[in-house]
């Protein structure tokens, strides 16, 4: 009875915030519960549901293919994610230097990648990367070295998206980072340098600490863009050759849109999901230990 009250006295504030929770069930919260129900399910697109319990889940610990893409997506997440929040705090730390001249212009030019489009970004790369005619090879051919197989090779296929990836979200990370560079008085690297330490000493021992929320906050961020890491390595490499740059999602989408298994890609939809949520959270746990 209490809380009917209370919401009836609230009830105008309840109104306007409405749209958004009754968005969110219809987009967000049915989907989420229609595909754990699909998970238990044998279903390819057509026909009707064949429930099957925990079998998908058990079958995936046999599943070849997902240890070869799982392995992957953590290779990327040592080389991509980690990478990324160096960088983003490097950068934003030279570029949050008052003194450097341009510095507007240089945010602007870090940031461009992030806000291209991904076909843009593709096509330019495909064409960096190209075996015959790619600019890349094309250097190295002056350079009297041979050329690189880099979107045919499962030695480089790896590398080929990882630079994709550092060029195109770094920028992206420096601008969190220099958001919460700003949260930092002054004063205290005024004190550093009165007391004599250098801009490096002022890195480690002053930036690195009160910068831990936001480095936090960015590795969670490109653990979760790593982990849902589709567009750049599909438009690369597909995927290939031989699975080498085969990432979870690509394999969720082989699995749901190729050979039309939609209760096993629902499955993989819920144990990703999962992993993100315990690398996130162990992420946050070894962060804040360390500092």
């Amino acid at each position: 009875m209490y809380l009917w009250k209370k919401i009836k006295k609230n009830r105008m504030s309840y109104i306007f915030i409405s749209p958004f929770y009754i968005l969110f069930s219809i987009f967000g919260l049915y989907p989420l519960l229609y595909g754990i129900k699909l998970s238990f399910y044998d279903w390819h697109g057509i026909g009707s549901w064949k429930y099957i319990g925990f079998e998908n889940y058990s079958s995936l610990f046999g599943d070849e293919l997902f240890g070869i893409s799982l392995r992957n997506t953590v290779y990327f997440w040592f080389t991509i994610a980690i990478p990324l929040t160096i960088l983003g705090l490097i950068f934003a730390f030279i570029l949050n230097n008052e003194e450097l001249k341009f510095r507007g212009i240089f945010r602007t030019i870090y940031i461009l990648p992030y806000v291209t489009s991904s076909i843009i970004i593709g096509i330019v790369f495909l064409s960096l990367y190209d075996k015959n005619y790619g600019w890349i090879n094309l250097l190295l051919k002056n350079l009297g070295c041979k050329p690189i197989e880099w979107l045919t090779s499962t030695q480089y296929s790896k590398p080929s998206v990882i630079g994709l990836m550092l060029w195109r979200w770094t920028g992206y990370n420096m601008v969190i980072m220099l958001g919460g560079l700003q949260g930092i008085p002054k004063e205290v690297y005024e004190a550093a340098k009165i007391d004599g330490a250098s801009s490096f000493r002022s890195f480690l021992s002053i930036t690195v600490p009160l910068m831990r929320p936001t480095i936090v906050l960015c590795m969670i961020l490109s653990t979760i863009g790593v982990f849902n890491m589709f567009e750049e390595p599909y438009i690369l490499t597909g995927g290939g050759p031989e699975y080498s740059s085969t990432t979870l999602t690509i394999y969720l989408y082989n699995t749901v849109f190729q050979y039309g298994r939609y209760g096993y890609g629902a499955m993989l939809s819920i144990v990703i999901s999962i992993m993100i949520i315990i690398i996130s959270f162990l992420q946050r746990i070894i962060i804040k230990e360390a500092y």
